[in-house]
C-alpha cells in the first residue's frame, strides 16, 4: 500500500486519472492540479448533520488540521447537529506519544469543542479511538471476503517494488496487478498454514466510479485507474480506507469534510460503501494550504505550520481561528475581523472554494493585532495577556521589581495597544516603563543626532527644575499643566523648535523615537522615576 500511494508524485498521478476535464500546469506545486469544468452540484445542506474531525496522532495539530476541524465545527453549529472527534490511531509505527492529548488541548484552546469523542462518550457510537474498534473492522473484512469483494494477498515488498518499476517503465500509474486474486482456495490455505504473512485487499469494481464533491463537482475515475487497496495490514490492523468507511457508517456521518489529498481515495471509499451495502455520506474536500513559496504546507516544515508553536509565541486563539477561516472560505463580505460566534453566523458551504490558499503569516500578525487591541479595549480575558507580558519582561529585561504588578503591566499594555502584535512586544514598545533606557545605544543616539548635546542636557535640567516644584501626589494629574511653560522656556534658552524639545524629553525618558504623548508618559512613569531619568540624561556623557 505504502509503495503505491506514499509519495506526492503518485498522489498527483492518481489525481490526474480521475479527471474528465481540463488540467493545467501549476508552477507552485510542480504538478498538474485538478480544475473542474463540469457543472457543480448545488452546495446546499439541509437538515441536521453529523460531521467528524479524524486526525491521526502521528504528529501534532497543524494549521491544515485546525482548518478542517474548524470547518467541520462551523458546519455542525450552522446547520444543526453534532461534531465528532475520532482518533485514527491504527498507524502504530508512526504513533507519537502525547500527540492525541496535544490535539485535544489545541482544539480546546481554539474554542472548537466536540460533542462526541474522547472523554465525551455520551453516545453509543463510540469508542472514538480506532485502535479500540478493530473487532468491528475484522468483522466487515470477513463479510467482504465471503462476498468476493476482498481477497488475501501474500506479495512481498520486493514483488510490489517490481510492479512499481514495471509500471514506471510503461508510463503508467503504479497499481497492484491482482496476481493473488487468482490464487485457488487450496493455495491460499497452504500459504496461511505455513504462516506466510499476508494482507487483505479490496477487489476494485470493474466499472467507473463517479464522485460528487460539494467543492470540486462531479469527477469520474476509470475502472482501470482503481487500485486494489489494502484493507487489513499483516498485523491485523485496518488501513485508513477500511476504518474510515466503517466508522463513518457506524457513527452516522452525513458529510465528510477533509483535505483535498483524500480526494483521490474517495472512489475507493465509495466502492467500499457500495460493497458493504451502505449509503455513502456527502463529500466536501478542502484545498491544500501552501507556503509563501508555493510549496505544500507541511507540519514537517515546523514553524508556524504547527499550532502549538503559535500558542507558544503568544498568538490569540480568536486570531488564529479568524486566520484559518479564510484559508479556503470566502464570507462574501469586506469584513475581516470575526469571532468564532460570528463565523458560525456567516459560515456557508457555498463560500468554500478550490483555490489553494497561501499561508501569509503577516496577515495572521495583523489579525492578532486587531484582536489583541479589542481585548485590551474591552477588558476581555486580559489575565493571560498580563501573564504573557510579565514573562517577556522577566525573560528579556530581568527585572523583578514592584512594577511587575498586574495593574502596572495592564497599564503598559493599554499604553502600547496600538503597536502590539503579541503581548511579548511589550518589551519593545513599552519596555521603558520597566527598565531605564540605554541612552548611549546607537539607536537611541540617532534620535537626537540633530540636537547639540549641550542642549539635551539643558532641556533635562529645565525639566527637573519645573517638575520638582510639583506635589508628587498630584503629579499624575497635574504634570501636563506645566508642559507649555517647560517647552517654552526650553525653546527660549536653547533656540530649538518645539519638536526638537519634545524629542529631547522623550529621549531622556524612554530612549525611543516614538511612543505615548509626553503628558501620558509622565503620568505612567510617575514623579520619582521621571526625575531620576532626567538626572541621568542631564549627567550623560555624550560620545565625541
Amino acid at each position: 500500500m505504502s509503495i503505491f500511494f506514499a509519495t506526492r508524485r503518485n498522489y498527483t498521478n492518481a489525481l490526474c486519472q480521475i479527471q474528465q476535464h481540463t488540467v493545467k500546469k501549476s508552477k507552485s506545486l510542480k504538478c498538474k492540479r485538478l480544475h473542474t469544468s463540469c457543472i457543480h452540484r448545488q452546495k446546499q445542506i439541509n437538515g441536521p448533520v453529523r460531521v467528524r474531525f479524524a486526525p491521526s496522532p502521528t504528529g501534532y495539530l497543524h494549521l491544515g488540521g485546525l482548518r478542517t476541524a474548524l470547518f467541520n465545527y462551523l458546519t455542525a453549529k450552522k446547520y444543526g447537529g453534532a461534531f465528532i472527534l475520532r482518533i485514527e490511531d491504527t498507524d502504530s509505527k508512526r504513533f507519537v506519544k502525547g500527540a492525541t492529548e496535544s490535539i485535544i488541548k489545541m482544539l480546546d484552546w481554539a474554542g472548537i469543542r466536540y460533542d462526541e469523542g474522547p472523554g465525551r462518550e455520551n453516545s453509543a457510537k463510540g469508542p472514538y479511538f480506532q485502535s479500540q474498534r478493530t473487532d468491528l473492522y475484522r468483522h466487515y473484512t470477513q463479510n467482504l471476503l465471503k462476498n468476493g469483494h476482498a481477497y488475501p494477498c501474500f506479495c512481498k515488498a520486493s514483488d510490489l517494488e517490481s510492479m512499481r518499476q514495471l509500471a514506471q517503465k510503461r508510463g503508467l500509474p503504479p497499481r497492484y496487478d491482482q496476481r493473488c486474486l487468482n490464487l485457488s482456495q487450496a493455495q491460499v490455505q497452504a500459504k496461511m498454514q505455513t504462516g506466510e504473512p499476508y494482507v487483505i485487499r479490496f477487489r476494485s469494481p470493474d466499472s467507473p466510479i463517479s464522485v460528487n464533491d460539494m467543492v470540486y463537482g462531479n469527477i469520474q475515475m476509470k475502472a482501470s485507474s482503481l487500485d486494489d487497496a489494502v484493507l487489513l495490514k499483516s498485523d491485523g490492523l485496518p488501513t485508513y480506507h477500511l476504518a474510515n468507511v466503517v466508522d463513518d457508517h457506524h457513527m452516522d456521518i452525513t458529510h465528510v469534510m477533509r483535505g483535498e489529498e483524500w480526494l483521490v481515495s474517495t472512489p475507493k471509499h465509495l466502492a467500499l460503501f457500495k460493497a458493504l451495502g451502505w449509503d455513502a455520506p456527502e463529500y466536501i474536500h478542502l484545498p491544500l494550504l501552501l507556503n509563501s513559496d508555493g510549496a505544500k504546507l507541511s507540519k514537517r516544515h515546523g514553524g508556524h505550520a504547527d499550532v502549538s508553536s503559535l500558542v507558544k509565541d503568544g498568538y490569540l486563539p480568536e486570531a488564529v481561528v479568524n486566520f484559518v477561516a479564510f484559508l479556503g472560505w470566502n464570507p462574501k463580505t469586506t469584513e475581516e475581523i470575526f469571532t468564532i460566534d460570528s463565523l458560525i453566523d456567516k459560515f456557508s458551504v457555498n463560500g468554500l472554494n478550490r483555490g489553494n490558499p497561501v499561508v501569509n503569516i503577516e496577515k495572521l500578525r495583523w489579525l492578532n493585532k486587531q484582536h489583541l487591541r479589542s481585548r485590551l479595549e474591552t477588558n476581555t480575558n486580559v489575565a493571560e495577556l498580563v501573564e504573557q507580558a510579565r514573562n517577556a519582561i522577566v525573560d528579556q529585561i530581568g527585572t523583578k521589581d514592584r512594577r511587575l504588578e498586574d495593574e502596572k503591566i495592564m497599564q503598559a499594555l493599554k499604553l502600547a495597544k496600538d503597536k502590539l502584535v503579541l503581548p511579548s512586544d511589550i518589551v519593545k514598545e513599552a519596555g521603558f516603563l520597566f527598565n531605564n533606557p540605554d541612552l548611549g545605544s546607537d539607536e537611541s543616539l540617532k534620535i537626537i543626532q540633530q540636537i547639540p548635546p549641550g542642549h539635551c542636557k539643558k532641556i533635562a535640567e529645565i525639566a527637573i527644575k519645573e517638575l520638582e516644584k510639583m506635589d508628587p501626589h498630584l503629579f499624575a494629574h497635574k504634570s501636563q499643566d506645566c508642559m507649555p511653560f517647560l517647552i517654552e522656556r526650553s525653546m527660549k534658552e536653547t533656540g530649538l523648535k518645539k519638536g526638537q524639545v519634545m524629542k529631547a524629553i522623550r529621549w531622556a525618558l524612554t530612549g525611543q523615537k516614538d511612543g505615548p504623548k509626553i503628558p501620558q508618559l509622565l503620568s505612567e512613569l510617575g514623579h520619582e522615576l521621571v526625575i531620576k531619568r532626567l538626572l541621568i540624561a542631564a549627567q550623560f556623557n555624550f560620545p565625541k
